[in-house]
């Protein structure tokens, strides 16, 4: 137990892979709306401006529910279980959002630019987020809260 844990909550390593994971998705969300605004300056046309203001407001959103998270299973544990359920139908929509916004920025990459390198990470960078919300993030869940939380 460190010091900013309070004295009554023993962290299991789980729930540490759990808040990293939080943490994480946070920091792609920041690297998608970097991405998005590499590729409007690339290719200056109404979609890269439309898809850049897309994916900026959307990480914006998910990753206030995920800090969202991160302060109620450290603060409130008692209603982890419904912020969970709760904020599940938003960060899932929003992270395939994203994915599918980078996949776009993808496309007009390879066609107006032929950047084919840049091209290929933005596509990695939104299946990766896609991955991380329909993959890991419900085991890591299931580990981190067993039972309602789940």
């Amino acid at each position: 137990m460190t010091l900013s844990e309070p004295a009554h909550f023993e962290v299991k390593p789980v729930r540490r892979w759990w808040r990293t994971h939080q943490a994480a998705v946070i920091g792609l969300y920041f690297l998608a709306a970097v991405t998005a605004w590499i590729v409007r300056e690339s290719y200056d046309v109404n979609a890269a401006v439309t898809i850049f203001a897309l994916i900026g407001m959307a990480a914006t959103v998910a990753g206030v529910f995920r800090g969202h998270l991160l302060f109620t299973e450290r603060m409130n544990q008692r209603e982890l279980a419904a912020e969970l359920r709760r904020s599940g139908r938003v960060t899932i929509i929003v992270d395939l959002l994203i994915a599918a916004a980078l996949s776009a920025d993808s496309a007009l990459l390879l066609i107006a630019t032929h950047r084919n390198v840049l091209a290929v990470l933005t596509v990695a960078l939104g299946v990766g987020i896609a991955l991380a919300r329909l993959v890991v993030e419900p085991s890591t869940t299931r580990a981190a809260f067993p039972g309602p939380a789940s």
